[in-house]
């Protein structure tokens, strides 16, 4: 939501991609942090300092955040005036758009809209259940390395659709650039399961890894976008539901990738995701062809009894 209003439309992919690519780089990054205390320090100081990392982001909220929360159907010089910044920081004060009951359903009208529902339930779901099990240290540098190559694509990618299309970009043509990633996806995670097979260099290992995790931060940055222009007036829903496709995808591989690749070797586990990943863009394909259709079929998000 913030991206939205501090940058123009076509930042908005690449400020996505870089808030994303954190996200996507983090499992990565606190094995591979960790494991440097634990080897100069103990494993406690591991949670201590992630203890104290917190605390330190909730002093800095204190000093330096505000409220972002406002009725955005209001103009700017109709908002109503802020009175206490310590009472909005803690909650009691601010723009009350909703009430406690529209705030609970809001996030279930929202899976109800067709389009939602498949990207985030089925597609998401579908395409991240593999890439956080995949998690070791050594890939943390080629991935900081490679997802800066990769900020400015989506970027460049929006600033020539809109040349080619007068200066306009519909929400659908944001999963375009999902058929780039996905190539890229699950071609590497193919070389990866015959590095893993034949037991290749782990430098071998490493790359593919990493590449196939910058199609993974593409295609969640596209995902971002179309949801964000199909859905604009409920944001924070938007990214509560692919949250829980990412989440919930990741952590079930747990329970499917290791007895999977112990009975049928990394090869075969690894090639039937690099088809599933591909085959998932039929879901792109429907959304593509048919989401237009189904947003103005459904409408907007609304709340029941609310204008």
């Amino acid at each position: 939501m913030w991206i939205r209003d501090i940058f123009f439309l076509h930042e908005n992919p690449r400020k996505i991609n870089i808030w994303s690519g954190f996200i996507i780089a983090s499992p990565y990054l606190g094995p591979f942090m960790a494991s440097f205390v634990v080897w100069g320090l103990t494993w406690r100081w591991v949670y201590w300092i992630y203890a104290i990392l917190n605390y330190v982001g909730l002093l800095l909220i204190i000093l330096f955040a505000d409220e972002t929360f406002f009725d955005r159907r209001l103009p700017a010089n109709q908002q109503p005036a802020w009175r206490s910044r310590p009472m909005r920081l803690v909650g009691v004060e601010r723009h009350g758009t909703y009430n406690v009951i529209e705030s609970c359903c809001r996030p279930f009208v929202a899976i109800f809209k067709l389009p939602v529902l498949i990207i985030t339930v089925f597609y998401i779901e579908l395409r991240m259940d593999y890439w956080c099990q995949r998690n070791s240290s050594y890939v943390v540098s080629k991935i900081l390395s490679f997802r800066r190559q990769t900020d400015r694509i989506p970027d460049l990618f929006a600033r020539w659709y809109m040349r080619r299309h007068s200066g306009t970009m519909h929400p659908e043509a944001r999963l375009y650039i999902i058929y780039f990633a996905s190539g890229i996806v699950g071609l590497f995670i193919l070389l990866l399961g015959q590095a893993l097979e034949h037991t290749w260099h782990f430098m071998a290992v490493a790359v593919f890894d990493a590449a196939q995790l910058i199609g993974v931060n593409i295609i969640s940055t596209a995902v971002n976008a179309y949801l964000g222009d199909a859905y604009p007036e409920a944001l924070g829903e938007m990214d509560t539901w692919i949250v829980m496709g990412r989440t919930m995808g990741g952590f079930m591989a747990t329970y499917i990738e290791l007895p999977w690749v112990q009975s049928a070797g990394p090869g075969t586990a690894l090639g039937a995701q690099a088809g599933i990943t591909w085959a998932a863009l039929v879901l792109v394909v429907i959304l593509q062809v048919w989401g237009k259709s189904l947003r103005n079929w459904q409408g907007p998000i609304k709340i029941p009894g609310q204008m």
